[in-house]
């Protein structure tokens, strides 16, 4: 079984981060995001995770942008 491609570039023009990954490493990191990361819990309780509502909302939209085109790609 062969690694994942995973790569991850700064663009300080742009001031953005760019990560490219293989399918393999995109269905990984979704299964992780659904299934293994706190993802609904944290919303619901982010005190738990030293976290306060604002950046549990924050993190969750963010979590939430990656993982939905991702769905549909993979």
């Amino acid at each position: 079984m062969s690694t994942p491609h995973v790569d991850v570039v700064a663009d300080p023009v742009t001031d953005r981060i760019v990560i490219t990954l293989d399918s393999a490493a995109a269905t990984e990191l979704l299964h992780y995001l659904d299934d293994l990361g706190p993802g609904y819990d944290l919303m619901m309780n982010p005190g738990h995770y030293g976290v306060a509502d604002d950046r549990a909302a924050r993190v969750a939209d963010v979590v939430s942008r990656i993982a939905s085109p991702l769905r549909k790609i993979v």
